[in-house]
């Protein structure tokens, strides 16, 4: 008997099964039972939360598991379209998808006039689609018609033909013809895969609108201010922050949608995107195993609260992930079947990574050298050099293209093309870093510590990212996108996998591939523990997904079934889906509320108006949005007193971290660069400045010296025209703003 149980239930497996059950338990105590989200779990609106998921849950998995074909996805169409309408986000869903299929379609006639065929149009077709809109977009700029409404007039008057021949292309060649031959009910596992990964997508989209983060709300909302304000996006719009001189090709591709009503239009984006990784995620893990086994990626992707939470942001993270799996997705392939065709998307891929995140330069480029590095070393040359064929070089181009636009832009403002971490490299090889931009250290980097300092936090941070991250000030940024037991899942998993599977020379050479790719990566995220002040957790998501395909791989080639991995996965799903309901990037909580009767996307002008007003600054706001063109330095809150609607930007963009506190060190630092940036005006916040404070001594000496004029006091905010050129104002009115700034001011100030 106990032999059987031995053979049935190994002891490894028993005990990988355990330790994952109490690491789970363990952390959801430490964040959730008595550590930083206890609060946000004890809230109605999180219980409401909870039920609308489970409502959610069985009748996504009822309508895949009882219905096949039409009725399938008429019924799933419904209950999205009714789930969104009911949280006031229906037309901006509608919106976004339809501008994602056109990309795809427009990609797709591209492709087809090239005349050259890939084994997954989807990815393909939608990388060279997203490349030609950000190539024509960045063109019509460079050519001086670049503003917003041209580039939807263009969307529009091509988007209807293009949707057209895309229908009638898929209907004739497409899924659409695939879907009538293929017809069948999903197995219960199969379905409850799909609609857990449905449940929690679902679940982002109905609190998209009330969780703008913190970065979205800085520059990812604000497209239509501070990168094309009606000049294009090669307009020096005199912004200081680094953020705002970012590869912006996220950006520049959804920029019809910027100065939209609703943020919503953009943040749907990341929604697609979401779907879009997923499905890519499992092509990948197709390449690697059966299709049984590669559900389980996407599955334990989409429950990662670093993944998932990044979703709704306005940010590149999820758009960037995804791009980094299609290259994968073709690396792995040119592994497998050496077809010059997936080297090529594969540095397409990489190309396109670039311009959305900097951060890509170095994991993405980490990743792909490595590969390439590999498949020399084993002499894997593509197949078409033996056949004597030609290898289509040009399904690069596209991506090459856009990349040169992209970089054009942040090479005519700041001198350099990639800026944050890469501006000093850039600067040591010949570039000329632009006035005002300047480099001293790596922005929030730890160089003030010593080395057993560093150590001793790299350990403690490892242990944290491992299995708990409950110490609010070093780890904030992880605690709401944590990678979960991510990793420690892959290390049992694969540590069974060696014990029992059996071993071929095949699954040896194939897994040292993911061994040598993840190298780098491991070395460049010791690198962040050791040199960064603060972390992110979103840094470490292309290194989760390299890890589940090299898991995933090493399980294909074992004999441990999917009932024995679905028992070790599901306390760190439950964990995960703990962790996913309950925190986010902005701190919010529940989702936006059932409104029965709505416009169909959520007003958030209207709402930062509001908001606005309520601080007092309804003169203020009158006169700033008489042009959208305005410039503003913004002395207060940040990133909320942002939210004019013209191009705001924050004393904290020029001064901070991100910016060069040389700009601020005297009166006259300050002018040379009011002047060029052609600032309008400055704002002084309510309740912000103290007298003590090096910024209001600035302003005090701006207005002393007739620069800061014609004061608009409002419930003790400050609005105040920038005369630099034109400065004679008399002494009597400077003495008398002076005054007005020291009574009314910190008179409101102290409540007085």
């Amino acid at each position: 008997m106990r032999e059987r149980m031995n053979q049935r239930f190994p002891w490894e497996r028993m005990l990988g099964t355990i330790i994952l059950w109490f690491l789970a338990i363990f952390a959801a105590w430490q964040m959730v039972g008595k550590g930083p989200l206890r609060w946000a779990a004890m809230q109605k609106e999180t219980w409401a939360l909870w039920a609308e998921m489970g409502l959610l849950f069985l009748a996504l998995f009822f309508m895949l598991r009882c219905f096949k074909g039409v009725g399938r996805i008429f019924g799933i169409s419904v209950l999205v379209l009714v789930f969104s309408y009911l949280h006031v986000v229906c037309v901006p869903l509608i919106v976004s998808l339809w501008y994602l299929l056109y990309a795809y379609w427009l990609g797709k006639w591209v492709r087809v006039k090239m005349r050259f065929s890939v084994r997954a149009p989807l990815l393909t077709d939608s990388l060279i689609g997203y490349s030609v809109l950000i190539s024509v977009f960045s063109f019509l700029s460079w050519i001086g018609i670049g503003e917003i409404a041209m580039l939807r007039i263009v969307v529009i008057g091509t988007g209807i033909p293009v949707s057209i021949w895309g229908m009638m292309w898929e209907r004739q060649f497409g899924c659409l013809k695939k879907q009538e031959k293929t017809e069948q009910t999903q197995t219960t596992l199969t379905s409850f895969c799909l609609a857990w990964i449905g449940m929690l997508l679902l679940m982002e989209l109905g609190r998209m609108n009330i969780s703008l983060d913190f970065d979205s709300l800085w520059y990812g909302v604000r497209s239509e201010y501070v990168l094309n304000n009606g000049g294009g996006i090669y307009e020096n719009l005199g912004t200081m922050g680094v953020v705002y001189t970012y590869s912006k090709g996220l950006e520049i591709l959804t920029l019809p949608f910027a100065d939209l009503p609703s943020h919503s239009f953009l943040a749907c984006f990341g929604i697609w995107f979401m779907a879009f990784l997923l499905y890519a995620s499992y092509l990948t893990a197709c390449e690697l195993v059966d299709r049984k086994k590669a559900l389980t990626v996407p599955v334990l992707l989409v429950s990662l609260p670093s993944v998932l939470n990044l979703s709704i942001s306005v940010k590149t993270d999820t758009i960037t992930l995804l791009i980094q799996i299609v290259m994968m997705y073709h690396l792995i392939g040119y592994w497998k079947r050496r077809g010059g065709q997936d080297l090529v998307l594969a540095f397409g891929a990489l190309l396109f990574s670039w311009m959305l995140k900097p951060t890509a330069i170095l994991f993405s480029t980490a990743v792909f050298g490595m590969s390439f590095l590999v498949f020399l070393w084993n002499r894997m040359f593509p197949k078409e050099w033996k056949a004597k064929r030609h290898i289509r070089w040009r399904a690069a181009f596209f991506p090459a293209m856009a990349l040169c636009f992209v970089f054009a832009r942040t090479v005519k403002i700041t001198g350099v093309p990639v800026t944050s971490i890469f501006t000093g490299v850039f600067t040591k090889i010949g570039f000329t870093l632009r006035y005002p931009f300047s480099v001293e250290s790596v922005p929030y980097s730890a160089a003030a510590l010593t080395g057993k300092e560093k150590a001793i936090r790299v350990l403690k941070r490892m242990m944290q990212l491992l299995f708990c991250p409950i110490e609010e000030i070093d780890m904030a940024h992880v605690v709401c996108a944590w990678g979960g037991l991510t990793i420690v899942l892959v290390f049992v998993v694969v540590c069974i996998c060696a014990v029992e599977r059996r071993k071929t020379g095949k699954a040896k050479k194939e897994t040292s591939y993911f061994i040598w790719i993840l190298l780098p990566l491991t070395a460049a995220n010791l690198l962040s523990f050791w040199q960064l002040k603060q972390i992110d957790g979103n840094y470490y998501n292309f290194y989760y997904v390299l890890l589940l395909l090299a898991a995933v791989h090493v399980w294909g080639k074992s004999q441990i079934s999917v009932h024995c991995v679905k028992g070790m996965a599901i306390p760190v799903l439950g964990l995960h889906l703990l962790l996913c309901t309950i925190s986010s990037c902005s701190w919010q909580i529940g989702m936006t509320p059932i409104t029965w009767k709505n416009r169909g996307y959520y007003p958030h002008e209207e709402l930062e108006k509001a908001k606005m007003m309520e601080k007092g600054n309804e003169k203020i706001w009158e006169i700033l949005s008489e042009d959208e063109t305005n410039r503003v330095i913004v002395i207060g809150e940040h990133p909320s007193m942002l939210a004019f609607p013209c191009n705001t930007q924050s004393y904290y963009d020029v001064a901070g971290s991100w910016g060069n506190k040389n700009l601020v060190k005297d009166k006259e630092s300050f002018v040379r660069f009011l002047e060029f940036a052609k600032t309008e005006y400055m704002y002084m916040q309510a309740n912000w400045m103290t007298p003590v404070s090096e910024n209001y001594q600035l302003v005090l000496q701006l207005v002393d010296a007739g620069i800061l004029t014609n004061l608009t006091i409002e419930n003790g905010n400050i609005l105040a025209e920038v005369r630099i050129q034109d400065c004679e104002t008399s002494e009597k009115i400077r003495k008398e703003n002076k005054e007005r700034i020291e009574k009314e001011y910190l008179f409101y100030q102290m409540g007085e």
